[in-house]
């Protein structure tokens, strides 16, 4: 039963990071067709200097990597 939760297991997590692969490419594409795309910044939830909306979703790639 260990080892067959353990296969399960480590199949799902496979998965998984095949997932979130996709995730990080679909923002890495979106980031390059909004690299010029302005946006607000916030920061201690008042508005702050403006970002471009491409470097908003690599922020996104950061934290899922």
């Amino acid at each position: 039963v260990a080892t067959d939760f353990k296969l399960y297991i480590r199949d799902t997590l496979d998965h998984l990071d095949g997932q979130l692969r996709d995730l990080q490419e679909a923002l890495l594409t979106r980031a390059e067709e909004h690299a010029a795309t302005i946006m607000p910044g916030f920061t201690h939830l008042q508005t702050a200097q403006p970002v471009t909306f491409g470097h908003h979703c690599l922020a996104y790639v950061e934290m899922a990597g």
